[in-house]
């Protein structure tokens, strides 16, 4: 246990976080990753190789200087797990032009293993979580501003597609929804958590703690605003749509939980919730407005391209028949899709360069061992964030906010293909790994 001193001094602690050494290894993987979201997510050999390089040498530098970090068994289990794949892969001839595919999967259980490090102490945790929501308000910002100072760029160099649409440092503006969407969780989930923290009990005092705790909340109220602005900008239907069924999920839950938990006065706490609830769905309508007739007229050609996305996937499925065990190897779907491909299909086909569905994408590429054990992983970890969830005596919000940034992620995922962009999936593997960390806190 804490000394008494030391417990009070936390408590007078700001709501800006302090990065002691214990933090290297989180502040080190988030600069990585934030070179990976600038360039436009690491979507490129080349940056790939040169984000998991960067990830790699944290790595290195925590085991070296970070006396507490240590391998979960759950980490090693994967790294084993990894190694046997690439191993099979290797003899089977598929790493060769692939190397970064497979050097990005030994990646992103790296950043996983960071994220269970920061997870298993609160003060970690929140630090890790704070700087995210940083890095995600800095990049909101910019989004907006350069949509509409410098429209159809990025970084001032003319975007190849999606024009008109908001996309930030990301070429598609459906990977930039799910990040943004991400974002929005982050943000909506520190809220929550402020509004627990700084504000009276008292039920009859309920605007006095709002003005308490809003000027403690301001960073993330700045980017529920910009991320909410900028996620209907994008005009991804899929993306709207999974993230409001993450913040439904999200704020019903925390709904019942302060129902549930506090009674009489103490039901101010659920002024927290409905409050921010409120204000995101008139900060939505709002701001509809700006991107509304965009967003409505892909909404009425939902239909048109719904086929020939669906062309894709039955080109997907139908290749992953030829090579069903292990499938066709990592980044071998623009090669293994020609076996699917009708002469109706044949244009949509070939102007995709994805499954634009997780699950086929990966029955393609690592057959049904691949997939099913891919699904085991995600299985063991999204238990775990749920037991936290519900039983953890700390940082309960959060764990609820890895859980629906999953929904969030995995539901996108089945209609498109931000899981494939590698600064997308890093940000995914971290914040898991934060939630699978955080459930060893309810002991």
């Amino acid at each position: 246990m804490q000394p008494h001193s030391s417990i009070s001094a936390s408590k007078k602690r700001s709501s800006i976080p302090t990065f002691s050494f214990d933090n290297l290894p989180a502040v080190l993987v988030l600069i990585a990753l934030t070179i990976a979201v600038c360039a436009y997510g690491a979507d490129t050999q080349l940056m790939s190789l040169t984000v998991s390089l960067l990830i790699c040498f944290s790595l290195l530098c925590s085991v070296m200087f970070v006396r507490e970090f240590k391998f979960s068994k759950f980490t090693i289990f994967l790294l084993l797990a990894w190694s046997l794949f690439s191993a099979v892969s290797y003899i089977l001839g598929r790493v060769e032009g692939a190397e970064d595919e497979y050097l990005m999967l030994l990646t992103a259980i790296a950043v996983f293993q960071v994220g269970v490090y920061s997870g298993e102490d609160r003060h970690r945790f929140s630090s890790a979580w704070k700087l995210m929501l940083y890095i995600g308000g800095a990049f909101s910002a910019f989004s907006f501003f350069q949509h509409f100072l410098m429209p159809n760029t990025i970084f001032g160099v003319a975007k190849p597609y999606h024009f008109s649409r908001l996309t930030g440092t990301f070429l598609s503006s459906n990977s930039a929804a799910t990040f943004l969407g991400v974002i929005l969780i982050l943000a909506f989930a520190q809220f929550h958590r402020d509004w627990r923290r700084y504000g009276v009990n008292e039920f009859e005092k309920k605007l006095v703690r709002f003005f308490t705790v809003f000027p403690k909340s301001f960073v993330s109220i700045f980017v529920i605003l910009f991320s909410t602005v900028c996620l209907l900008l994008t005009a991804s239907r899929a993306g709207i749509a999974s993230t409001a069924l993450a913040v439904f999920v999200f704020w019903g839950w925390t709904f019942l939980q302060g129902f549930k938990n506090h009674r009489g006065s103490g039901r101010s706490r659920l002024v927290g919730p409905t409050l921010i609830g409120l204000c995101l769905v008139a900060v939505m309508l709002f701001f509809w407005n700006l991107s509304g007739e965009l967003a409505q007229a892909r909404y009425e050609d939902l239909f048109v391209q719904l086929s020939d996305r669906a062309y894709m996937r039955q080109a997907s499925f139908t290749a992953a028949q030829y090579k069903p065990w292990f499938g066709h190897g990592l980044g071998s779907l623009n090669e293994a899709k020609l076996l699917g491909v009708t002469p109706e299909s044949n244009m949509s086909v070939m102007l995709q360069n994805a499954s634009h569905n997780v699950v086929a994408q990966w029955l393609v590429q690592g057959g049904w061992v691949g997939l099913g054990f891919l699904s085991f992983v995600l299985l063991i970890i999204t238990r775990r964030v749920i037991v936290g969830m519900m039983h953890a005596k700390r940082l309960r919000t959060y764990n609820s906010a890895v859980f629906c940034i999953s929904l969030l992620v995995i539901t996108h995922g089945m209609f498109d293909y931000a899981l494939e962009v590698p600064a997308i999936m890093l940000f995914f593997s971290l914040i898991m790994g934060l939630g699978f960390g955080n459930a060893k806190l309810m002991n």
